[in-house]
């Protein structure tokens, strides 16, 4: 049985003629629409009587974006809370209507499963950025007779088994925040046991802003311009920045190229970045940075950075805030902030434990993300297999369900 037999897609909608003009209903944009089933009628128009490029959509409606990358993410809802009971979505939507309004939800898993989505992957046509699945894909889209019959059935069994995956991930979801929680924590304890807080500008040799406007963007140049996009959680990270050519890398670094050792800081977009300039390769300053150069004899630059993520340095960026979208921090200021600085030795065994702990931390979240990962894909499979006929829902029990989730988690753990 083809989807055509149980469904029209992008069919008429009463009540959105030209003599409805004036009339308040909802916008559906691609961003309006979630794998989750999530949807967010509260974009309001002015109906203006035109329909053209636009597909109409009533109150119960089933909607399925047509576009990649969003349909093979999954992304599917069924329109709720419309103003005035009606909307225009966009063309790159198609609008299903099932004859039985009490088979919607039924459609709505067949729409999200794998193999649904695998097979409109195989069938979109169009440019390599941006394509498209047909209206004949959809329409054509084989319903199992079978689980057709007992879609009330399949629908309490997987709204239930759907609901329980989406707990236990919830539940790792907050593992991650704890464990990130948990690091900040540590750092706070390192710093607070390394002693009395001292301005930054005490342990500073130089402090080195760029005074250029613009940096050339050249994508084959030798050098990389170091832009706050590379610099992220302690890291300098090449593909953040962009590259330049030997003139401009002579002009931008004439007063002082980064050396390794020297700490880079972000001024703004976000401010308080900060990371040590690597061994390799060659960098210079970009727009909304500085280089703290530091004084070897008393700082390390890896604590150096350590320090600049803890609390204190927060709250005085946040003080020092002069932007409105957005916290801002004036070169001069950036020597008048505050982190401990103990002797070299007590830095170096500070920084060796915080690595130990940050490493032991990253491999909890990693079991953690991959968890939360094989649960999404056993969510897929689950709906796959009763969609399509595959599971008999009737025979599988609540206990034998629990222990598939549970293995699919522990296989992933492993």
């Amino acid at each position: 049985m083809r989807l055509r037999y149980v469904a029209d897609v992008n069919p008429i909608v009463d009540g959105l003629t030209k003599r409805d003009a004036g009339r308040t209903i909802s916008f559906l944009p691609l961003e309006t629409i979630w794998y989750d089933e999530r949807f967010d009628p509260s974009r309001v128009i002015a109906f203006t009587g035109d329909v053209l490029s636009y597909n109409p959509v009533a109150e119960g409606d089933i909607l399925l974006p047509k576009v990649s990358p969003t349909f093979a993410h999954g992304r599917v809802a069924r329109a709720a809370g419309l103003a005035g009971g009606r909307a225009l979505a966009t063309s790159e939507v198609f609008v299903i209507r099932a004859h039985d309004a009490g088979a919607a939800r039924f459609l709505i898993y067949r729409l999200r499963s794998r193999d649904f989505r695998d097979a409109g992957v195989g069938s979109w046509t169009g440019v390599a950025g941006l394509k498209r699945v047909s209206a004949d894909f959809v329409r054509d889209t084989r319903i199992d007779a079978h689980a057709w019959s007992r879609r009330e059935l399949i629908v309490d069994f997987l709204d239930r088994e759907c609901s329980r995956v989406d707990r236990l991930a919830l539940k790792m979801s907050s593992l991650l925040v704890v464990a990130f929680e948990d690091l900040e924590s540590t750092r706070e304890r390192m710093l607070l046991s390394a002693g009395d807080l001292v301005r930054l500008k005490y342990g500073l040799t130089d402090l080195v802003d760029t005074a250029h406007a613009t940096c050339p963007e050249i994508s084959t140049g030798d050098h990389f311009v170091i832009r706050t996009t590379g610099v992220r959680h302690g890291v300098l990270d090449a593909a953040g920045c962009y590259r330049t050519d030997d003139a401009n890398f002579a002009l931008w670094t004439s007063r002082r190229e980064p050396r390794p050792g020297d700490v880079v800081f972000t001024r703004e977009a976000p401010a308080g970045e900060a990371a040590v300039i690597p061994p390799h390769g060659s960098w210079c300053l970009g727009q909304r940075s500085v280089l703290l150069v530091l004084d070897r004899r008393r700082l390390n630059p890896d604590f150096v950075v350590l320090a600049m993520y803890g609390r204190a340095v927060k709250e005085e960026i946040a003080l020092r805030g002069r932007s409105t979208t957005a916290a801002h921090v004036n070169v001069a200021e950036i020597g008048e902030l505050r982190i401990p600085i103990p002797s070299l030795a007590e830095q170096a065994a500070l920084v060796e434990n915080f690595l130990r702990e940050q490493a032991r931390n990253a491999r909890l979240r990693a079991i953690t993300h991959a968890a939360i990962t094989t649960l999404a894909e056993y969510r897929d499979a689950l709906i796959t297999e009763a969609v399509t006929g595959q599971l008999d829902v009737t025979a599988a029990s609540d206990a034998q369900m629990d222990e598939r989730m549970h293995e699919a988690v522990e296989a992933a753990s492993v």
